[in-house]
This record gives C-alpha cells, sequence and structure tokens, in this order.
C-alpha cells in the first residue's frame, strides 16, 4: 500500500514560511515565482489543515 505521509511538524511549516518570506523580498519575485508562490501556499495550507 500506500506509505503515510509523515504528520508535519510546526518546523516543517516555519521552513516554508521563511522560504516564503524570502521568495517575496527578492527583486523579481513576482514574474519568475508565482507558480512556486501557489504551490508554496497549497503546501502550507496543506500542512496547518494537517496539524490541527
Amino acid at each position: 500500500g500506500s506509505k503515510e505521509k509523515p504528520k508535519p511538524t510546526p518546523d516543517y511549516l516555519m521552513q516554508l514560511m521563511n522560504d516564503k518570506k524570502l521568495m517575496s523580498s527578492l527583486p523579481n519575485f513576482s514574474g519568475i515565482f508565482t507558480h512556486l508562490e501557489r504551490l508554496l501556499d497549497e503546501e502550507i495550507s496543506r500542512v496547518r489543515k494537517d496539524m490541527y
């Protein structure tokens, strides 16, 4: 069968948030990373759902 995903930790969530902050601070962020930001946002909300 498929393996269970490990339960996300607050550390992991913090890492995601840091990545997002870092990306937003880059000058040409909006053009290049749009899809990355969307993926990050999805992962962040998924992790939050799993944690709480």
